[in-house]
């Protein structure tokens, strides 16, 4: 056979193996799309046979539980509380012991239920569903019966999770008549439905669940023609029930709403034993017959898992083959290609070969051209963008100085505002105590020159005025004398000169007195103008303060596009937040952090600590669950400006703690710390 023969007839046999090769590959892509679909298929079905076991374990536990309750019934047929429980009718008789020996200070009410009646029969089971779990209730008057009843309950009846209310004890009902719903035609209100043979009682379903703002219906109609529009809606509702099938549960405007309700049969209220066992063999067959049921629904599933994993083999199998066959077409394709024939022809084909790569060598050379110019305009354009760069930089830079020198004469000219406002506030202060001096002093001055003219007319009468150079002082010390002189009937018996001595000294003792009291009021002026100095230092310094809060608040709400204000009221001591989350060109748009969502609660949280953070410096920093009610977005925003705030201060240790996983890796300052997972029995 030929070299040509050979080629044309590989070359013949290659066309017709591609063919091949891309059918198979069709025929491969179909089958793998199908195996795709039968392993979804036995994954639902997989799926769908758990929750059917599971629904059958729930069935067996619950047909297990009714046996149970069933067979306690029947045993305390005559014991009336036994349809809450096999352990309640003990209970009660330890709660009597305890309250007859003085323990109660006044008898626990409970459960609530066998207190309550409802006369008509179509409400007593909306009625039983709304007051709920309070059916099993106990009632206690205060802190110390609750205690005690609990220690009894652990005690006698560990087993039952009795729900305990804890109020003072009234023997009237409330006055509800201000507070509850008028029913309009075709209503009742629920408080009027319930018979209650005990005050406490009453007063504990009026506090509890607001039996007198609730009203009951037949009639879908009445209750939306009463909840929908707000001026139709009754003073003081709070919602409607319609007790039909099925039952409707509506709230009145401006917050209209209507959920649908699951109304489950009465089983305590005005329920004796043997009702209550009837209700339960009731629910004891629908609970085997729901268990019968959900066998078959099991059988039959298990059945089309069976078939699913049949199907899902088959299609693997018959994928495998496809891939198989597609491998041998590959190898042989590959051989063929490959195939090496004889060299009748070797120079031709290299001098073909040649021809054909010192084209490409010329096309490649040309290529290399082109690109080195480009390469070389792109080199020239990346320095024409650098220049451009660094004089943007530069005039950036220009530009930042500059915002800073305004920043901090802004902060001057607060500082200095705060400090004109401060030395006005002391002028007028200082003002109106002179204005008030001079008024004390003008009347001073009347009610002296009123005694000077009295004492002056005194004087005349007495004889004229007698010029003389003694001091009052020395005057008025010779007229004690000569008193003294008088009273005693006799003259003094010291001597002369030894009183002189005497008063020398203690004229001597006067003047360093004064000169003493001389130098503690200079020192007490230097204290107070040290003390004024202080003061108008400390007022510089919290303005300063508040300044420098506001200022870095600003600057950490802005990264997300919030605004706010720190308003600080060094005299009541108070402090108010008012943050804009995003929408400050909406009027009025200010609120305060209550009315923040959870996430934006925790962003302004963090921002305020950072604030904090500004105007103080400690060695080290901790917070504690920072980003708990944050959603992703918020988070994220306050973990950088965490990270940030702790990259800034390099000389001080930050310390957070999450119950979150952490978006950032560990680095040479960043050390993350895990909690080892629980161990669980």
């Amino acid at each position: 056979m030929g070299v040509e023969e050979l080629r044309q007839r590989n070359e013949t046999e290659l066309e017709t193996l591609t063919k091949e090769q891309a059918e198979n590959k069709a025929m491969s892509e179909s089958a793998k799309r199908e195996h795709e679909i039968f392993v979804e298929n036995k994954s639902q079905k997989e799926e769908e046979c758990r929750n059917i076991r599971s629904q059958i374990e729930n069935s067996s536990r619950h047909i297990d539980n009714l046996k149970r309750e069933i067979t306690n019934l029947q045993g305390n047929k005559k014991n009336r509380f036994s349809i809450y429980g096999h352990e309640m009718q003990a209970l009660l008789e330890e709660i009597d012991r305890h309250y007859r020996a003085g323990k109660f200070s006044e008898r626990p009410r409970g459960p609530i239920g066998s207190y309550l009646d409802v006369p008509e029969q179509k409400y007593r089971d909306v009625v039983e569903n709304q007051i709920g779990g309070l059916l099993r209730a106990f009632l206690v008057n205060n802190t110390a019966d609750r205690v005690l009843l609990n220690k009894i309950i652990k005690q006698r009846c560990p087993n039952m999770h009795v729900t305990i209310v804890t109020a003072k004890f009234l023997n009237k009902v409330h006055d509800v008549r201000g507070g509850c719903v008028r029913p309009p035609q075709g209503t009742c209100l629920l408080y009027d439905v319930i018979k209650c043979r005990d005050a406490v009682v009453m007063n504990c379903l009026i506090d509890q669940l607001n039996v007198d703002t609730i009203l009951l219906t037949d009639n879908k109609n009445t209750a939306e023609h009463l909840t929908m529009q707000q001026e139709q809606v009754p003073q003081n509702l709070r919602k409607i029930i319609v007790a039909s099938q099925p039952a409707l549960e509506y709230f009145p405007d401006p917050k209209f709403r209507m959920y649908s309700l699951t109304i489950r049969p009465a089983r305590l209220i005005q329920v004796n034993v043997d009702e209550c066992i009837r209700q339960r063999e009731h629910e004891y067959r629908v609970a085997v017959a729901e268990k019968a049921e959900l066998q078959t629904a099991f059988e039959q599933a298990q059945r089309a898992l069976s078939a699913a994993l049949n199907q899902f083999k088959e299609k693997q199998t018959l994928m495998q083959r496809h891939m198989d066959k597609a491998m041998r077409l590959e190898q042989r394709i590959e051989e063929l290609r490959n195939f090496e024939y004889p060299n009748t022809n070797e120079l031709c084909i290299l001098q073909k070969e040649l021809d054909e790569n010192e084209n490409k060598l010329q096309q490649y050379k040309t290529k290399l051209d082109v690109k080195r110019k480009e390469f070389a305009d792109a080199e020239n354009a990346k320095q024409n963008v650098e220049i451009e760069m660094r004089k943007h930089t530069a005039k950036l830079s220009e530009i930042q100085r500059k915002i800073r020198e305004k920043e901090n004469e802004i902060n001057d000219l607060q500082m200095r505002l705060r400090s004109v406002l401060d030395s006005s506030q002391k002028f007028d202060d200082k003002k109106k105590r002179i204005e008030d001096r001079i008024q004390t002093e003008e009347a001073n001055k009347s009610s002296k020159l009123q005694e000077l003219n009295n004492q002056l007319k005194v004087a005349r009468k007495r004889g004229e005025r007698i010029n003389t150079q003694r001091s009052p002082q020395d005057i008025l010390d010779e007229i004690k004398l000569s008193e003294a002189k008088l009273k005693q009937g006799a003259p003094l018996k010291e001597d002369p000169a030894k009183l002189e001595e005497e008063i020398k000294r203690l004229k001597r003792t006067l003047a360093v007195d004064r000169s003493l009291f001389e130098t503690l009021k200079l020192v007490t002026e230097q204290l107070k103008k040290s003390h004024a100095i202080r003061m108008n230092f400390v007022r510089h310094f919290k303005g300063h303060m508040v300044t420098m809060l506001q200022y870095t608040f600003n600057n950490v709400l802005s990264k997300r596009r919030f605004t706010g204000k720190i308003e600080v009221n060094h005299k009541e001591q108070t402090m108010e937040i008012s943050v804009v989350p995003r929408d400050n060109h909406i009027a009025d748009a200010v609120t305060n952090t209550r009315a923040l969502s959870g996430g934006e609660r925790s962003y302004t949280t963090v921002a305020f600590l950072i604030s904090l953070w500004a105007c103080v410096d400690h060695p080290f920093f901790f917070l504690d669950e920072y980003d708990v009610f944050a959603d992703e977005v918020n988070r994220e925003y306050m973990t950088r400006l965490l990270k940030f705030e702790g990259e800034k201060r390099p000389n001080r240790q930050f310390v957070f703690l999450t119950p979150q996983d952490m978006s950032i890796e560990a680095t040479d300052y960043i050390r993350i710390h895990r909690l080892a997972e629980p161990i669980r029995n």
